[in-house]
């Protein structure tokens, strides 16, 4: 979690440089969610959820400041954090991300190859299981 915080000082940092007068900034929310815990590691895992929300808004604030020069400044930056926490969330899980074929409900209903291997490695997935966890108010949107 250092490297999210670190990166987030540097981040206002620029912004702090580039603009003349900086106010507290309040992000506006979209969303809010409230999440329980019962041990250390859930409570752990919950603050590297909201200092990876609060790098991402400030990445953001930096990039309609104009900080960086070329976009690609800004992609880089914003995958090098992402790729931190998916492979800290990947070791958490102890699932690597990459070994995931892009699986769709296609494939699940031709029951082709791409959903058997998936199937035989990970097991069977049942689809409204799925679309719950999908769907569900206790994990961020996803498509």
């Amino acid at each position: 979690m250092p490297f999210i915080q670190t990166n987030t000082k540097k981040i206002k940092q620029l912004i702090e440089k580039r603009a003349a007068y900086l106010p507290d900034v309040n992000f506006p929310i979209k969303t809010e969610r409230q999440f329980g815990f019962s041990n250390p590691i859930h409570f752990g895992l919950i603050q590297v959820l909201q200092k990876f929300d609060d790098y991402i808004l400030w990445l953001f604030l930096a990039q309609n400041y104009r900080i960086f020069k070329h976009q690609n400044g800004f992609y880089k930056i914003k995958n090098r954090i992402k790729k931190y926490v998916f492979k800290l969330l990947s070791k958490i899980i102890l699932i690597n991300s990459k070994e995931f074929l892009p699986v769709d409900f296609n494939n699940y209903f031709a029951n082709d190859d791409i959903y058997k291997k998936m199937v035989k490695k990970y097991g069977e997935i049942v689809p409204q299981l799925l679309h719950n966890a999908i769907t569900s108010t206790v994990t961020p949107p996803l498509t």
